[in-house]
């Protein structure tokens, strides 16, 4: 296949696009739907992919989709309609307990297998469009979802997290009859030039005398700091700690050894431009922050502490390795923003995080 277009493209793996054309529409806030974590996200979830791309009159790319078919055994359970739901009915979210007890039945056996469209991830689920993409490329990018979700017995199409300000997306699937549910908010943080003391300036005295105070803490309990390539970390002892962290929050269920398999394969694709922010005490990681640099953006990926360690004291880790150390080096490397996903929106916006709402649009068949 040629950069040039000369009908749209399809493939069932993302290796068969050339990453030029898919990353021509990603742009440096797309990293979840670039070519290269796309493909690790293929190797890894195991399941049926579908891709399209859609070309303009002169052959480039212009709008572009990424689609995976998910059943009840997969275990991603953040990115599975049901589940999804599920989890924000239990939380309270608008719209959640309203679009369940809509379905005629259980939500697995409704929705399941159902394609999971717009990328396979938490946060930022959309169509690649580039700017002279319009409601036809949408339109035409949603019809080939539907008839590719049908083709294969899929019983439901689902959109998990779209951002309130896709307009052009969100208008469609409304169109179309998707039913929606809230899933959650969206944290950023824009990075100061002047680094950590630039980035105190935006909060109150007595947050900065706050912060101030729980970095002197960790230093005096010989919590060190390392940021470098993720190649130079134990890569099962970060996977240990995601495990813990996933069963502090009730996915008990994801293993150490699933971690590890998302890491290497992480290493393997993103080489050097996967890092690790940790705190270490006593020789051992204690906690970490994976992240990925892309353009004028980082993303944080996967994170895991050590709660016995940290716990006795309530040593802030979680800031120092996720906040405070990523601002001073991002600063330092022209980093204009850094992506911190869904979730814990408290505590992103109490260290200068800002937040956009994000729903689930879903379409039983």
């Amino acid at each position: 296949m040629t950069t040039v277009l000369t009908a749209p493209a399809e493939a069932d793996r993302i290796a068969e696009i050339p990453a030029a054309l898919w990353d021509a529409l990603a742009g440096d806030h797309d990293f979840f739907l670039s070519h290269r974590w796309t493909s690790v996200v293929e190797a890894t979830g195991k399941v049926d992919t579908h891709y399209v791309v859609l070309p303009d009159d002169a052959g480039r790319p212009l709008a572009a989709v990424s689609m995976a078919l998910a059943d009840a055994s997969v275990p991603w359970t953040l990115v599975r309609p049901d589940t999804v739901l599920a989890s924000g009915a239990e939380q309270g979210l608008p719209g959640a307990a309203d679009l369940l007890a809509s379905l005629p039945g259980d939500p697995a056996e409704t929705l399941l297998p159902g394609v999971v469209a717009g990328g396979r991830h938490v946060g930022g689920t959309r169509l690649l469009l580039a700017p002279g993409a319009g409601p036809a490329e949408v339109a035409a990018l949603l019809d080939r979802t539907e008839d590719w979700a049908r083709a294969r017995g899929a019983r439901s199409v689902s959109f998990l997290y779209t951002d309130e300000t896709d307009t052009s997306l969100v208008d469609a699937l409304r169109d179309r009859g998707y039913r929606s549910a809230e899933a959650g908010r969206y944290s950023r943080l824009d990075i100061p030039e002047g680094g950590f003391e630039a980035y105190l300036e935006r909060f109150s005295s007595h947050r900065r005398r706050r912060m101030r105070a729980e970095r002197r803490a960790l230093a005096g309990a010989g919590v060190e700091h390392a940021m470098g390539p993720l190649a130079g970390f134990p890569l099962p002892r970060l996977a240990a700690l995601e495990a813990e962290l996933f069963a502090k929050y009730g996915l008990g269920h994801w293993k150490a050894s699933q971690s590890q398999e998302v890491l290497e394969r992480t290493l393997s694709v993103f080489g050097e431009d996967a890092f690790v922010s940790a705190t270490v005490a006593d020789g051992e990681v204690r906690g970490f922050g994976l992240f990925i640099a892309r353009g004028s953006c980082w993303y944080a990926l996967r994170a895991g502490f050590d709660y016995a360690f940290q716990e006795p004291a309530k040593l802030p880790l979680y800031y120092e390795t996720l906040y405070y150390r990523v601002v001073e080096h991002a600063a330092a490397s022209g980093i204009r923003t850094v992506h911190y996903g869904l979730g814990s929106e408290d505590a992103k916006s109490s260290r200068g995080c800002t937040a956009t709402t994000q729903h689930s649009y879903v379409l039983p068949l």
